[in-house]
């Protein structure tokens, strides 16, 4: 009976533009609790927020000052019990670690098993640990250390951001937008009401998220009329487009805030997701 009633709700799904079917797996990998999923959406939530407040910041040429940091330290890994969260990673094999990727970069570059330095900064002093490489779970040609690292900013003053209860990275490009408009003078909206969807990264990089198509039903029921869509999201978005909803397309931040401008009136050109 539960078989044939998780059938029936997943063929409404099916059905019902508002509704999306994934596999189970996409929501709550395997080998995973709802408490680690729940962590991971909440450590989702703040990275993309102090993403989008670098990138606003850095639009608006205010300085930033980025430090890699160890979010958590895998068990079993490399690195446990030799790093530790709060550890800043201030170089790899002696070359400076400006930034995850950076950092994530230069371990991927070598093969399971080979040896990595890291350079940290843990209360004010400046450590290196050797780790031996292990194979990544999902990947075994992948070297990984163990550590889940965060960018991490130096802002020049407190910016807060209120969300309730929820998580995950995909409203990273609206506080980019909420903030970069907080903070100067014109009124980025001109009156609509924009609604839109991406993550966001430091230097104001927008990228896709899942459930896109759902996001529009729901700006588009609460009274949106242009919705800002990431580029990789264009071809679902468009597929499922409510009527009445235009689809800017957005690569950037800083593209995102000239189609908002030129949408009140000034001049230049809006990219869609039909021209992308």
């Amino acid at each position: 009976r539960a078989a044939a009633s998780a059938l029936l709700t997943a063929l409404r799904g099916w059905v019902e533009g508002d509704v999306a079917i994934v596999p189970e797996e996409t929501v709550f990998p395997k080998g995973e609790s709802q408490q680690q999923v729940d962590e991971e959406n909440t450590r989702q939530m703040r990275d993309s927020q102090e993403s989008a407040e670098a990138a606003a910041l850095t639009e608006l040429k205010i300085p930033v000052r980025n430090q890699v940091q160890v979010d958590s330290v895998q068990k079993g890994k490399p690195a446990e019990g030799r790093l530790k969260p709060g550890d800043e990673i201030v170089s790899v094999d002696g070359a400076p670690a400006t930034s995850v990727s950076d950092v994530t970069g230069r371990v991927t570059r070598r093969k399971p098993g080979d040896p990595v330095t890291i350079g940290y900064r843990r209360d004010g002093k400046d450590e290196k640990v050797t780790l031996t490489t292990a194979p990544a779970p999902t990947d075994a040609k992948r070297p990984v250390v163990g550590v889940v690292l965060a960018d991490r900013f130096k802002f020049p003053f407190k910016i807060d951001i209120s969300v309730g209860d929820v998580g995950g990275p995909s409203a990273g490009l609206m506080f980019a937008l909420a903030i970069y408009d907080k903070l100067t003078p014109e009124n980025l909206t001109g009156g609509r009401f924009i609604a839109g969807t991406g993550t966001i990264t430091p230097k104001g990089e927008v990228g896709p998220i899942g459930g896109i198509q759902q996001k529009m039903i729901a700006a588009r029921r609460a009274g949106a009329t242009v919705f800002l869509t990431p580029a990789d999201n264009c071809k679902d978005a468009l597929a499922a487009r409510p009527d009445g909803l235009r689809l800017v397309r957005a690569d950037t931040l800083h593209g995102a805030i000239e189609s908002l401008k030129t949408l009140n009136g000034a001049k230049g050109t809006i990219p869609s997701c039909e021209n992308r």
